[in-house]
C-alpha cells in the first residue's frame, strides 16, 4: 500500500481509503490483525467467513449468493498473494486458496455463459485499453490480457492463480501417438499442485486462436515470464468488467470465464472426458452433463475459437491481399515479352511489350495493334515483385 503511494498509483482495495476496505479487509484485520499470517489456517478462515455469513443471514434473512462468497474468497486470495509478493508470507500457505468455490447449478449456469459475439467485444475492449492509458501502466495491462486468455480460452481457474507461471508454457510439446485428445495444438501449459512443482495438477493446451493473443502480448512486452496473474489481478479484472459494461451495456457475471470455457470446449470437441480433464473434474463428476451439455451448440463454439486480436486480423487480411496480388503480378508478367508492367488509364496493372520482340513473334502485324502497351515513353513499374507490392500496398510490411 505504501508502494502504491510512492509510485503515485491509485489505492488498492486493501488501502484504508479504498471504498472496499470496510467490507473486505477491516473485518479480517479485526479478527486476525494481531496474528502472524503464517499462523492462520484454512479451517480458521473458513469458520470466520461462515460466521460472517451467519451474521448476514441474521440481519437480512438470506444466505450469501455464490457470487458474494466467491468475491470475498477471491479478494482475500489476492490480498494474500500481494503480501507474499512483498515477502510477508508464502503463497504456498495461502489459506483462502483452500476455501471451496460455490457454483450455481442448473438454470443459474446459463446466464453466466458469454457467447462468441460478446466475448469478442470484451477481448477487443481489452486489446484497445493499453492505447488509452499512460505508458507506465501499459505493461501490466498487457499481462492482464494474457491472463484473461488463459482463463477464458484455456480453462485456468481463479484458485490456481498462484500456481500458474509463464515459465511452464511449452511451445514445442510432443505427444504419444496413443494420446487421442482432440484439442492438442503443440502448445501446452502445465499447472502444478504446489509451488514446489512436486506434483502436476493438469495440463492445458493453448488453442490456436489463443496463441495469437499471446504472441501479440509478447510483441508488446518482449516476453512472457514469471507469474501469469500479477498482484491485484482480480481487482483490476473487476474494474475492466465494469468499464466494459458501462461502454457496451454487456454484463459479465462472476465465474463467466470458467463457465464459458467449459460450455464452448465441450461443444467444440464433443469429448466429455477431455473437457473434464481440462476443467479438473473427477472422472465420476456429473457437473458437465448436468450443467453444460445443451447450452452451447457446435456451430456457436466455432466462432468462439476464432476470436483473435483486431491487430492480428487486419495483418492477416493484408497478408492475404499480398498473396493474391503476388499471384496476379506473376500471371501478368508472363504475358509481357520482357516481364514488365505499367498502369493503364484506369490505374490497373497491364503487361508491357517490347515492339521489336513483339513484332518478331507476331509477323502478321504491319503496324502496332491498338490496345497493347509498349515500352516507348512509358513509366514502367518496378520489375521486383516485392517492390511493386510496396508501391500498390504501401501500408503492408513485406
Amino acid at each position: 500500500m505504501e508502494r502504491q503511494k510512492d509510485r503515485g498509483l491509485r489505492d488498492t482495495s486493501a488501502s484504508k481509503d479504498h471504498k472496499n476496505f470496510n467490507s473486505n479487509f477491516k473485518p479480517f484485520l479485526k479478527s486476525f490483525g494481531k496474528r502472524l499470517l503464517i499462523s492462520i489456517t484454512a479451517e480458521e478462515v473458513e469458520k470466520w467467513l461462515k460466521t460472517r455469513e451467519a451474521e448476514w443471514i441474521k440481519k437480512k434473512g438470506a444466505k450469501w449468493s455464490p457470487n458474494t462468497w466467491n468475491s470475498y474468497r477471491n479478494v482475500l486470495c489476492g490480498f494474500w498473494g500481494t503480501m507474499a509478493d512483498k515477502n510477508y508470507c508464502s503463497k504456498a500457505l495461502n489459506p483462502f486458496e483452500k476455501l471451496a468455490i460455490r457454483e450455481e447449478r442448473d438454470g443459474n449456469i446459463r446466464p453466466k455463459i458469454i457467447f462468441a459475439q460478446d466475448a469478442e467485444k470484451f477481448f477487443l475492449f481489452l486489446e484497445r485499453r493499453p492505447k488509452s492509458i499512460r505508458k507506465d501502466y501499459r505493461r501490466e495491462t498487457w499481462f492482464d490480457l494474457a491472463a484473461n486468455v488463459l482463463s477464458w480460452f484455456c480453462g485456468v481457474r481463479s484458485e490456481e492463480r498462484d500456481l500458474v507461471s509463464w515459465d511452464d508454457l511449452d511451445r514445442d510439446a510432443e505427444y504419444s501417438e496413443s494420446l487421442n485428445l482432440p484439442d492438442l495444438t503443440g502448445w501446452e501449459l502445465s499447472i502444478y499442485a504446489n509451488e514446489e512443482k512436486k506434483g502436476q495438477s493438469k495440463i492445458l493446451p493453448i488453442p490456436e486462436h489463443a496463441k495469437k493473443w499471446l504472441i501479440l502480448v509478447e510483441s508488446k512486452i518482449w516476453t512472457l515470464k514469471g507469474p501469469a496473474f500479477h498482484g491485484d489481478f482480480f481487482q483490476r479484472y473487476s474494474s475492466r468488467k465494469k468499464e466494459f459494461e458501462k461502454e457496451t451495456g454487456i454484463k459479465i457475471p462472476t465465474n463467466s470465464a470458467r463457465h464459458t470455457f467449459a460450455s464452448h470446449h465441450l461443444a467444440m470437441w464433443g469429448n466429455e472426458g477431455c473437457t473434464k480433464m481440462r476443467m479438473g473434474h473427477k472422472e465420476n463428476s456429473t457437473t458437465l452433463f448436468d450443467n453444460y451439455l445443451t447450452i452451447v451448440k457446435h456451430k456457436k463454439a466455432i466462432p468462439y475459437y476464432s476470436i483473435i486480436p483486431l491487430e492480428v486480423k487486419l495483418n492477416e487480411e493484408r497478408q492475404e491481399k499480398v498473396k493474391a496480388l503476388a499471384v496476379k503480378i506473376s500471371a501478368l508478367r508472363k504475358q509481357s515479352n520482357i516481364g514488365q508492367l505499367c498502369w493503364d488509364q484506369n490505374m490497373e496493372l497491364q503487361p508491357v511489350q517490347d515492339w521489336e520482340e513483339f513484332d518478331q513473334q507476331h509477323e502478321e502485324y504491319w503496324s502496332r495493334p491498338a490496345g497493347i502497351k509498349y515500352t516507348d515513353d512509358l513509366l514502367l513499374l518496378p520489375d521486383d515483385d516485392k517492390e511493386l507490392i510496396k508501391v500498390i500496398l504501401p501500408e503492408v510490411k513485406i
